[in-house]
């Protein structure tokens, strides 16, 4: 004699999501227990509010021979705030062809949990550069920027962008790049030349901002700026001139004098005579 048996089995992954939620792949198993052939009349889920027939792989009126199993698959959003359980039931009815009239219904839930999302990740950023004083009219500097991951432990950020005010992209100048992955605590490091000409007195800001994005896809920014000063040399350029004579006067109009020029450097730099006049002589 027929006798007509069934379970359903109802899984999904994942069964924990960080609020606010996110997309929970169900799957559904159906096992004809029975010894007589069943056939799939309705598959419904309660919060997909009804038939799952046509919906991701799932599909009715299927035929299951004794011992036969049938399953499918769909992806439903699950949202809710932490603390949140939400729970879904899905409900097969089979008829038995062998007994007219007779069906069979059977039903399974899951349980997903919202729970309390991880911390948005977190970096830092430290812009220095030497020198930070120049004499006017100015020169080269160097800037070096570091990034950390301060992110909490296990998760690891990747170095999206690095911009600067006044630079704009700095990847590919200097040593800078872009994609490095750093692992929490971790940080990275990049120089960059610059050259600032001005007067004394002059200040020159700039900043930088790094962007990284951790494996949820959330971005952590940071910046830091750098001041470089144009100063007044404090030992300018100078000679120290002497002129002396031979004979401080003659006996009598004409007659021939000897005259000694020295040339001091007083300044602070390196100096080259150009041309040396006399009143007198031109």
């Amino acid at each position: 004699l027929p006798a007509p048996s069934l379970s359903i089995e109802k899984t999904g992954a994942p069964g924990d999501l960080a609020a606010p939620g996110g997309n929970v792949d169900y799957t559904i198993r159906v096992v004809n227990t029975g010894n007589t052939d069943l056939t799939l009349t309705s598959l419904d889920d309660d919060r997909v509010g009804g038939t799952l027939n046509g919906v991701g792989t799932c599909v009715t009126g299927r035929t299951l021979a004794a011992a036969g199993v049938y399953s499918c698959q769909y992806t439903r959003a699950v949202n809710g705030v932490a603390g949140d359980t939400v729970t879904n039931t899905v409900t097969v009815v089979a008829s038995v062809p062998a007994a007219p009239g007779t069906t069979l219904t059977e039903s399974d839930s899951f349980i997903v949990s919202i729970v309390e999302g991880a911390p948005p990740p977190s970096i830092s950023v430290t812009k220095t550069v030497s020198p930070d004083e120049l004499e006017a009219p100015g020169g080269e500097v160097t800037y070096t920027v570091r990034v950390t991951n301060t992110s909490a432990a296990n998760d690891p950020v990747t170095l999206q962008s690095l911009d600067d005010s006044r630079y704009g992209n700095l990847a590919g100048k200097g040593t800078c790049t872009v994609g490095d992955v750093l692992a929490s605590g971790a940080a990275y490091e990049c120089s960059f030349g610059a050259n600032y000409i001005g007067k004394a007195g002059d200040t020159f800001g700039n900043t930088v901002t790094a962007q990284a994005r951790d494996g949820d896809g959330q971005i952590a920014e940071a910046s830091d700026n750098a001041l470089v000063k144009l100063e007044a040399n404090p030992n300018p350029p100078a000679v120290l001139i002497t002129k002396t004579a031979s004979l401080e006067s003659l006996p009598e109009p004409g007659g021939e004098v000897r005259y000694d020029i020295v040339v001091r450097n007083v300044g602070g730099e390196a100096l080259q005579i150009k041309d040396i006049t006399d009143s007198l002589i031109g």
